[in-house]
């Protein structure tokens, strides 16, 4: 096996390089694993290209360069090439059974590195140049472990990371283990850009050699995991990070400049900075205080700042500046506007949930009015691409049509759809800053917030991960010109208010009625009215039928809840209601959907509940206060999978010995009327208020199909079902006994 050996800088004809750096070798190794060929995207071989460039710029010999790629020098595919350009008339079948018929095949290529030594992404191969280096690195020598890949967070939320090797997975545990190869004294630097790359971090408080820059926490994705990539010019944290190496040689400098200029929703961090933030929080918590009070308290006065701090300081005013985030002037004051960020992304992906359901709705009714057969034999390529291009012509002229072809309002629906997917990305980014703003702001206060023996672990981490890598070339220039650029900053980004306008605006319009659909949806029977509703101020009563809206005649199921979400909110509606075969003009106002409050996690317990049991003289319990696992479902009288499954229902729970409690927000007057016809072997709670319903985001209308919830026998949150799938009762044995 031919080993590595470094970077040995040359001072020939660059003034910039000091002596001191000579004296020490760097040994750089690029890992991309890519799991397998389907999934080995094209970025990660963008990444590496870019990286070599760099260390070529900065005269880095080829043979001082090991790449762990894939499959290696395999000649067999290992590469995805990216997908070709969308079909104009994608969205149109996007998440339906016709959308297999616009997909193209997935091209996969083999990679060829020229002048470099490739070795196959596995960990034998790794811990084998680990093995090789051994009789020729020299005490304080330095390797560089370069990493674009796929990650794995941790299963139980915490710092056990792992990456996506060729086939294989290498966790945090064994990378440890296998740095043991490595004799002592030698420093060990990490930049890795996979998802959930941040429990690498951990790595540095196991082994006082290691030091790193991550683009995400343990908990978090990375770039690529988000939907941002389809916009283009948008880089990720191994781009940025590449570009502030090429200009500094050192990870701390490089860190700094991605955390300014990366515009996504990476979370880029060095390992002292997340050891930092660790010990904070374990001493908040030990405290019974907020991290801020510790943080804020500790902060070194303006005039008291070294170089480096001051050099932090602008670096969160730049950010403050470019993304419109006003007056964060402390730790405390971003952990609040964070607090408001993430309530936005709640708010605008319940919003963002709800005309997803729509549009599926609209797609399905407008493309089963195709006249093509949804059903084509792959095989037959050339009859496919026969119906492919006369279904695109038949949704074509159905879009032209107006009111009546858009069937549903297709195109309003997918406005506002693409609307709330590109803000929710923007908020997403925006939290992301702030989560860097406050890891600057922990990292001000490690001096008077570390202890004697953590501090000095923590001074460790930061001269390992200010040791240059290579002598940048022409450092002067490139500082100058980065000097310029930063004399004005402009922001693409609105201010917190701004966004907190535009999420309301997409608030989906509301009646706050429940009904069933009659007579092929001609017309709707309403079942109950909400508390609160704006109908309970006009003469419409449980019972009632309604024949049309806005003088439109109801044609097909959905209609209604379309008509309404896309109304101006607090503007009137006109409907023709039916009682008693009289007939009567309404108007009424809409109002904006309510918002459901968020659903406890796992391992959590529900809050009171206010359910009125349906049946006088019915037990109730529940309270759960003992001796039974409880499932709560969630059904309706008009939806015919709710009641197909309660006889089943009824026999797993005897057989399990878990109690069933059945709960509706329908009229109790018409439940207790289907009862006596077909009754339910349940305890009937009526959902008063529907606050049951909002808490754990149960929508019969839309699924028309019963919703399960899982509570153990102290009331705490294990799982929530729909239907009788993967995740029905029928699983609910499993789930059970892991707990």
């Amino acid at each position: 096996m031919i080993c590595l050996s470094s970077a040995l800088i040359s001072s020939i004809g660059v003034n910039l390089i000091s002596s001191q750096w000579a004296w020490f070798t760097v040994y750089f190794a690029l890992i991309a694993g890519g799991k397998d060929p389907e999934s080995n995207d094209q970025s990660h071989q963008e990444h590496l290209s870019a990286l070599i460039t760099t260390l070529e710029y900065n005269e880095v010999p080829a043979e001082q360069v090991t790449i762990f790629w894939a499959d290696g020098e395999s000649p067999e595919v290992d590469r995805r090439l990216p997908s070709p350009k969308r079909e104009s008339l994608a969205w149109v079948v996007e998440d339906t059974p016709w959308a297999g018929w616009f997909e193209r095949d997935t091209l996969l290529a083999n990679t060829r590195w020229e002048s470099h030594i490739v070795y196959p992404a596995k960990r034998k191969a790794l811990r084998a140049w680990f093995t090789s280096l051994r009789p020729k690195i020299k005490p304080h020598d330095s390797i560089v472990l370069a990493v674009t890949d796929h990650g794995r967070p941790d299963p139980q939320g915490g710092w056990k990371s792992s990456i996506e090797l060729w086939g294989e997975q290498l966790s945090v545990e064994e990378l440890y283990q296998d740095l043991q190869l490595l004799p002592e004294e030698v420093t060990i630097q990490l930049w890795m850009s996979q998802c959930f790359s941040g429990g690498f971090a951990r790595l540095a408080t196991m082994d006082s050699r290691v030091c790193g820059a991550f683009s995400s926490t343990a908990q978090r994705p990375a770039f690529g995991c988000f939907s941002l990539p389809n916009k283009e010019g948008v880089q990720g944290h191994f781009m940025h990070f590449n570009q502030g190496l090429k200009q500094s040689g050192r990870l701390n400098i490089a860190a700094r400049w991605t955390v300014e200029h990366d515009q996504t929703p990476d979370t880029p961090h060095l390992s002292s900075d997340a050891f930092v933030r660790r010990v904070v929080d374990e001493k908040a918590e030990a405290l019974g205080i907020p991290p801020g009070h510790i943080i804020d308290s500790a902060l070194p006065p303006l005039d008291k700042l070294s170089d480096e701090q001051l050099l932090v300081v602008k670096s969160i005013t730049h950010s403050s500046l470019r993304y419109n985030l006003g007056l964060s002037h402390s730790f405390t004051r971003v952990s609040e506007l964070i607090k408001e960020v993430t309530q936005l992304q709640y708010t605008l992906d319940a919003w963002r949930t709800q005309w997803a359901s729509l549009i599926h709705e609209a797609r399905l009714r407008l493309l089963k009015q195709a006249p093509v057969d949804g059903f084509t034999q792959v095989r037959k390529r050339s009859k496919l691409r026969q119906k492919r291009e006369r279904l695109k012509r038949w949704v074509t002229k159905a879009l032209r049509r107006g009111k009546e072809g858009r069937r549903g309002l297709l195109r309003e629906l997918y406005q506002r759809l693409s609307r709330s997917e590109k803000l929710l990305d923007q908020l997403k980014t925006i939290e992301a800053v702030l989560w860097r703003i406050s890891t600057l702001y922990a990292g001000l206060s490690a001096g008077a917030v570390l202890t004697p023996h953590d501090l000095k672990l923590w001074e460790g981490m930061r001269r390992c991960e200010s040791k240059p890598i290579f002598a940048p070339r022409y450092a002067s220039k490139t500082q100058k010109k980065r000097k310029r650029d930063n004399a004005r900053i402009s922001s693409a980004f609105q201010t917190i208010s701004e966004y907190q306008s535009e999420v309301e605006s997409l608030r989906p319009g509301y009646l706050a009625f429940q009904y069933r659909e009659r007579s092929r949806a001609t017309k709707l029977e309403v079942r109950d009215i909400d508390y609160g509703s704006p109908l309970w101020a006009v003469d419409l009563q449980v019972g009632d039928y309604i024949e049309s809206l806005e003088g439109e005649r109801l044609r097909y199921p959905g209609q209604v809840r379309e008509m309404v979400a896309l109304h101006p909110i607090g503007e009137w509606m006109s409907l023709k209601r039916r009682r008693n075969r009289r007939a009567r003009a309404l108007h009424i106002p809409v109002v904006g959907a309510p918002l459901s409050p968020p659903p406890p996690k796992r391992g959590e317990p529900i809050p009171p509940l206010l359910l009125d049991p349906i049946i006088e003289g019915e037990r109730l319990n529940y309270l759960m206060t003992g001796g039974q696992p409880t499932l709560l479902y969630f059904w309706a009288s008009w939806c015919p999978e709710c009641l197909r499954v309660a006889p089943q229902l009824k026999r797993w729970a005897k057989r399990h010995d878990i109690q069933v409690l059945a709960i509706t927000s329908e009229d109790p007057h018409l439940v207790r009327a289907v009862n006596d016809s077909s009754p339910l072997p349940f305890v009937m709670l009526h959902d008063r208020g529907r606050e049951a319903s909002r808490l754990f985001n149960v929508d019969l209308q839309a699924k028309r199909a019963p919703v399960f919830v899982y509570l153990d026998v102290e009331r705490r949150f294990i799982e929530r079902g729909v239907g009788m799938g993967d995740r029905g009762p029928q699983q609910i044995e499993l789930l059970f006994e892991e707990n």
